[in-house]
C-alpha cells in the first residue's frame, strides 16, 4: 500500500474508493462510521462542483446504488 500526498490533492477515483471502503465498514460495523461516508459525499460533491466531468461520476455513485467490497481489503 502506498502514501498518498495530500498536498497533491485527491482523485475522483481516490475519493470513490474511500466511499467504498467507508460503506463496507459502515455494512461490518455500523452507524458510528456514518459521518465519515457524509463527509467523503461532500468532498466528491465540491469535486464535481469545480470539474463538470465529476458530475457524471457523482451521479453515478448515487444512481446505481452497488458500492463493492473494497479490494484493498479482500484477502
Amino acid at each position: 500500500m502506498t502514501r498518498h500526498d495530500p498536498s497533491s490533492g485527491y482523485s475522483e477515483g481516490d475519493i470513490f474508493q474511500a466511499m467504498q471502503t467507508v460503506a463496507w465498514i459502515i455494512d461490518l460495523y455500523g452507524d458510528a462510521y456514518w459521518p465519515i461516508f457524509e463527509r467523503l459525499e461532500e468532498e466528491l460533491a465540491a469535486e464535481a462542483h469545480e470539474d463538470k466531468s465529476l458530475k457524471i461520476t457523482y451521479h453515478n455513485i448515487h444512481g446505481n446504488g452497488r458500492l463493492c467490497q473494497p479490494q484493498c481489503l479482500v484477502t
